[in-house]
């Protein structure tokens, strides 16, 4: 994050010259309204070290001129409405990235662009820029309610910086997990608790089978809680692949390594033990069956052998079935009257 308030140069758009006119005729029909540039900077460091970076404008090298070509005439073929922006509006967004930061675990900033709320999340960036074209196609043609929306991108420097349409509410881990208040938890209903699932597994399975992506980033932490329906999304989606970080992850050999819970056989069978594992602050007011039922998928979902791992579409069937359950009985549950006994004697 830059601290201070370095001078930025930035360069003023102009025309750019043509040698020819067959070279007019094919650039007038892919050229960008913007491209990238390098601009000057004072310093090497802070705020000035991220300056140095690829400004949209019309003054730019060849290899430069057909990535930006390219993804323009991606991007055209495509009804989603994704946005080139320069860095000139993410500096101005964020105030030079001095705003308050939006999360203390990663670079993002809550701002307005272009008239809308939007969130800017920086990622370093790994790739190379002229195979940024199809990739963001391809997350041009994604959309999912599960999903929080890509508005658009910008490269500067040695950072990609993606804008994500804003989304008010807090994430899975401070709604499960809050340190100021750990007795609280606004998904106090086993209802509420099959609905995020419901909506995380929707999500994934539409990540994993129709977006031609990877997410390789989903965690507690990178899932809003909406207020005020308490709906599910996963956040940061593309961002691993437009950043290249999934390529060194693998020339690395990065292994992705997790920590789950044991249950024996004999345990799982036996009927009311699984009180154990639910959550206290759901006051024992759950279906134990279908409690089971989904500690049964979680299960299966963190097999050791990927072979018995099953697929999203039949975990995201699954918790579809169990949150249609949980519907009828919570119904159940709000019309059962309640009785109160009055005792006049001792107990």
């Amino acid at each position: 994050m830059c601290k201070t308030r370095g001078d930025v140069d930035a360069a003023s758009p102009r025309p750019n010259p043509t040698s020819s006119p067959s070279a007019s005729a094919a650039s007038d029909a892919v050229r960008p309204s913007y491209s990238f540039v390098p601009v000057a900077s004072s310093t090497s460091t802070g705020t000035d070290r991220h300056a140095r970076r690829l400004l949209y404008d019309s003054d730019f090298d060849s290899s430069a001129a057909s990535v930006a070509a390219n993804l323009r005439l991606s991007l055209s073929q495509d009804s989603h409405p994704f946005r080139l922006y320069s860095f000139t509006e993410i500096l101005s967004a964020t105030d030079r990235f001095l705003a308050p930061p939006l999360s203390p675990s990663a670079d993002s900033w809550r701002c307005r662009l272009r008239g809308g709320d939007a969130v800017v999340f920086r990622r370093p960036f790994l790739g190379n820029p002229a195979v940024l074209p199809s990739r963001i196609a391809a997350l041009c043609r994604s959309h999912h309610g599960s999903v929080v929306e890509l508005l658009g991108a910008s490269l500067a420097d040695d950072h990609i910086y993606f804008v994500y349409s804003y989304v008010a509410g807090a994430s899975l881990f401070r709604c499960l997990r809050n340190p100021q208040n750990p007795s609280f938890t606004p998904l106090a209903s086993w209802f509420s608790r099959v609905q995020v699932a419901a909506d995380v597994a929707q999500g994934l399975e539409y990540i994993h089978h129709h977006s031609e992506t990877v997410h390789n980033w989903v965690k507690s932490s990178g899932i809003i809680i909406t207020e005020p329906g308490l709906r599910a999304k996963i956040c940061h989606f593309g961002a691993a692949e437009l950043a290249a970080e999934l390529a060194r992850s693998r020339s690395r050999g990065k292994k992705i390594e997790w920590t789950r819970g044991y249950m024996a056989p004999e345990e799982e069978g036996r009927r009311g033990r699984i009180r154990r594992w639910v959550d206290r602050r759901l006051g024992d007011s759950f279906p134990v069956e279908g409690a089971e039922e989904g500690m049964r998928v979680a299960l299966r979902c963190v097999a050791e052998e990927a072979a018995e791992r099953p697929q999203m579409v039949w975990v995201a069937g699954k918790l579809s079935k169990l949150l249609i359950q949980a519907t009828a009985w919570d119904d159940r549950l709000k019309t059962t009257p309640t009785r109160y006994l009055t005792s006049v004697g001792p107990r």
